[in-house]
């Protein structure tokens, strides 16, 4: 089953999942119209990825500048879900800071926007897969927290099946309680007896 696929390769996917681009060297010379997004979607498909669907302009590094993340719907039968790019002015040039692997997901169905935590001076992007992959013989949800500024993705699977009723993995790396916290209250109002877990699960 391909969500099971899925399931089995998150861990690898999401501790390879942002690399920097400046190995690839994809630096364009074009400036940013800030306040233009087609331009920006534009620079986006043309320069990085066709497959690019949405942008977002925002402060995502504690510089308090701005900067774009790109979000690509990859839609091969081999190697499908969604994408992440940084996009940041160098002078007349736009940077490729880094790049997201392809992860679980779907913009059709999901929901993608910008977030802002108190305390925490720049802003995130959050995804949450919704009902994207229920209606298998249980459900799973995936959620996202991309932090460019630390470069790491918080993230989280819901389960609920049969012999895992509605469990929540967390990974590691989510060591900040505002996140943890954000994962499960997201969860415990539709599912008051959501546990948390050590592991991730594979539905199989």
């Amino acid at each position: 089953m391909l969500l099971n696929k899925f399931s089995f390769l998150i861990l690898i996917l999401i501790s390879l999942s942002i690399f920097s681009c400046a190995d690839k060297k994809e630096k364009k010379d074009v400036i940013l119209d800030f306040d233009d997004p087609k331009q920006l979607l534009s620079v986006a498909q043309t320069h990085f990825d066709k497959d690019i669907k949405k942008v977002f302009v925002g402060e995502f590094e504690d510089k308090k500048t701005k900067s774009v993340v790109a979000v690509a719907e990859k839609l091969e039968d081999s190697d499908w879900g969604i994408k992440f790019y940084h996009l940041v002015q160098d002078k007349n040039q736009v940077v490729c800071k880094f790049e997201s692997k392809i992860l679980p997901g779907d913009l059709a169905s999901g929901t993608l926007d910008k977030i802002k935590f108190p305390n925490t001076s720049y802003e995130l992007i959050y995804y949450n897969s919704l009902d994207y992959f229920l209606g298998t013989a249980g459900g799973e949800i995936y959620m996202y927290l991309i932090d460019f500024n630390l470069n790491e993705i918080y993230y989280s699977h819901f389960v609920n099946d049969y012999d895992t009723p509605a469990s929540l993995y967390i990974s590691e790396n989510t060591k900040d309680l505002k996140f943890r916290n954000f994962f499960v209250t997201n969860l415990k109002k539709d599912y008051p007896n959501l546990k948390v877990v050590d592991k991730d699960i594979s539905l199989d």
